[in-house]
């Protein structure tokens, strides 16, 4: 892989940072590897006495025999490990570089030198290439199979949520219950597809995140949590059942918390309008309700906006069938309760019903629907 292509050159390691520690050539090289871009940039002194390049010049003669100097001293060892560690914020494991074709008399040398330090059993840092998410990189590979997870995945995928004060991560209950830099949670089940990697670290999908989440939150916080990110489709409403059918089950703290946000939330299967209209028809015959006007115009319809679906003009009852499948922002729950309100103005009562409903317990709604109309027939008569 060329030094431009790969994933961290677009984030220059600060001069500051590496002149204290590390080599004048390996200053220079990271840098100018870093910039993404051998030919546009521009010299100046830095404090250590190397130079520092900035994008907006072209390098001058002098500039270019000095990199070609500088890369030319770089060994090799050196190279594999940063191309290992700046992906991941300055942070690698043993095991990685050894398998790079770093030996272990070289990655002794650089832990003597203060290049390299041991940070946990098989975790390594290059100080150098610090960053403000390397100890979450640390936190991520100080436990075999562990994903940032909770608050912190959260916080990777912009949600709604505080900074956490502790770095949070999760692995199964075969992998280690501590981690000097994080606090873990333990589950029966962390699948691959329910990680992700953002920023060059391993975490919980957005998904995931939310349904770990309620376990930990309080339910109207989680509540609003779900919307926010149903709205921003982070996740889309699909993966994120998917991913609760998976992750739910007797025990797993949150789920009887996140299973009630999802009934009332995203609460109907996918059906095809015409189909759960069909369907709905189907229930009034069968339990004899009759008198239903369907595709009704009620008087207050403007031309465009306010058809119903099914109506009893006389008892002034109108029934909505819904085959959404989730409600999935708040917006669409405002727009029934201003439509439900102007048909209260009206003198009009409105009932919903979803394929669930219809489907799993029909009995019992169509009784009640039938006592609603007869009543309001018989007062408006």
């Amino acid at each position: 892989m060329s030094p431009s292509a790969w994933p961290w050159a677009t984030a220059p390691v600060p001069l500051s940072l590496l002149c204290a520690r590390v080599s004048t050539p390996l200053v220079l090289w990271a840098n100018v590897v870093a910039s993404g871009n051998f030919g546009t940039h521009n010299a100046s002194s830095d404090k250590c006495g190397t130079q520092k390049y900035q994008r907006g010049a072209t390098l001058s003669a002098v500039d270019v025999t000095r990199r070609d100097q500088t890369l030319a001293m770089i060994t090799t060892a050196e190279a594999r490990i940063i191309e290992l560690a700046a992906p991941r914020h300055g942070v690698f494991l043993r095991r990685d570089a050894l398998a790079a074709g770093v030996s272990s008399s070289a990655l002794a040398r650089r832990i003597r030198s203060g290049w390299i330090v041991r940070r946990h059993r098989g975790v390594l840092e290059i100080p150098a290439l610090r960053d403000n998410r390397t100890d979450h990189a640390l936190a991520a590979l100080s436990i075999e199979g562990a994903a940032l997870s909770h608050r912190s995945a959260a916080n990777l995928h912009r949600f709604t949520l505080p900074v956490p004060r502790r770095i949070e991560v999760v692995t199964t209950f075969s992998g280690a219950s501590r981690s000097p830099f994080a606090s873990v949670h333990r589950s029966r089940r962390l699948p691959s597809a329910d990680l992700v990697v953002v920023d060059g670290l391993l975490a919980t999908n957005p998904a995931r995140t939310l349904c770990d989440l309620a376990g930990v939150l309080r339910p109207e916080r989680l509540r609003h949590l779900v919307e926010t990110q149903l709205v921003a489709r982070s996740p889309s409403p699909d993966d994120l059942v998917t991913c609760f059918e998976s992750w739910s089950g007797k025990g797993v703290a949150g789920s009887v918390a996140m299973r009630a946000v999802l009934e009332s939330t995203l609460d109907d299967e996918p059906f095809a309008e015409s189909k759960l209209e069909l369907l709905t028809i189907e229930r009034l015959a069968e339990y004899r309700i009759l008198g239903a006007r369907r595709q009704f115009r009620p008087p207050w319809y403007d031309g465009r906006r306010g058809i119903v679906d099914f109506a009893w003009p006389e008892a002034k009852v109108i029934l909505e069938v819904d085959g959404r499948r989730f409600h999935t922002t708040s917006q669409s729950k405002d727009d029934d309760e201003r439509r439900d309100l102007l048909a209260a103005e009206y003198g009009w009562i409105v009932i919903r019903v979803g394929w669930r409903t219809l489907t799993h317990r029909p009995t019992e709604f169509m009784q009640r629907l039938a006592s609603i109309i007869a009543f309001r027939s018989v007062v408006a008569a």
